[in-house]
């Protein structure tokens, strides 16, 4: 999978999925692996580190290993998480 990452085009080896479908916020927590959000439906908030991020339908989200992230959806919200094994 290609996608851009500081403006720049990177291919992306994907580990395990993780799914989320809700309307319910995710509190402030963080991983140790990058992960990346795949938004399929709805909007939400991410909050990133200290960048804020509106994002809907055919967005992604790129969150860095040991980064605290959360996000609140808008509407009934959905993605498709996956752990990036490397870029």
């Amino acid at each position: 999978m290609e996608i851009m990452v500081d403006g720049r085009s990177r291919r992306v080896f994907l580990g395990g999925m993780i799914p989320f479908r809700g309307t319910e916020p995710v509190p402030p927590h963080k991983h140790y692996h990058v992960e990346l959000h795949l938004i399929m439906s709805g909007a939400a908030e991410y909050v990133v580190g200290d960048q804020h991020y509106i994002v809907g339908a055919n967005d992604y989200v790129v969150i860095p290993g040991t980064t605290f992230h959360w996000y609140t959806p808008m509407e009934d919200f959905s993605f498709q998480g996956f752990q990036i094994e490397r870029f």
